[in-house]
């Protein structure tokens, strides 16, 4: 009974002593750069920057001709038939 006792204990032991929680070990450099890596409004002025570096050409500053077309009617037509009688 004893041999089974201590075997069940060195088995349970065994197998929470194998399980690990999480690490959770935080320093002040790991905080901010977790929350500058999240930051919504970094994120989008980070894409609004690659898109302006993307964009950055001369035809995109306005030195190179552009040409545009733009049309318009502004008509009716009128089909009336009028009898006059005397």
């Amino acid at each position: 009974m004893k041999i089974k006792f201590l075997s069940i204990n060195f088995s349970l032991l065994l197998i929470f002593s194998a399980v690990s929680g999480q690490d959770v070990i935080y320093n002040l450099n790991e905080c901010i750069r977790i929350g500058l890596e999240r930051n919504f409004s970094l994120l989008i002025a980070r894409n609004s920057e690659a898109i302006a570096k993307n964009n950055y050409t001369i035809g995109n500053a306005g030195f190179l001709p552009s040409l545009d077309l733009t049309g318009r009617h502004n008509g009716s037509v009128n089909d009336i038939e009028r009898n006059f009688e005397d």
